[in-house]
């Protein structure tokens, strides 16, 4: 059962999506470090988990060739936080992503409770 905290809610699925998503780009599992774990981390404490998947994803389709050559992706998504919100994919990806995890907004749980 999941916590209900918004900091480990959907921890594993984040985790996954970044090592899925690195293994497609590159063919293998994501070299996690102590300090790749810390910043999602930190991250998950600031944004949803979707937000995050979709982050990871706008950035790895975005970095420059040093970050997928180095694999040094979370810290450089981390430092690019900011402006990887306002990429024109970042919102739609967010939107999959939180279907893809069966997340409701509240105006659907409100719907749903007739409020």
């Amino acid at each position: 059962m999941r916590k209900a905290s918004g900091k480990t809610e959907y921890w594993t699925e984040t985790l996954e999506h970044v090592n899925a998503t690195w293994q497609r780009k590159k063919g293998r599992k994501y070299p996690f470090t102590g300090q790749d774990l810390k910043m999602l981390k930190q991250l998950r404490g600031w944004f949803s988990a979707p937000e995050v998947m979709a982050m990871f994803s706008v950035y790895c389709s975005s970095s420059p060739f040093w970050g997928i050559k180095s694999g040094w992706l979370i810290s450089g998504m981390w430092q690019e936080r900011s402006v990887l919100l306002d990429f024109p994919n970042f919102k739609p990806l967010v939107k999959k992503y939180e279907a893809e995890l069966n997340l409701k907004t509240p105006e659907q749980v409100a719907l749903e409770f007739g409020l």
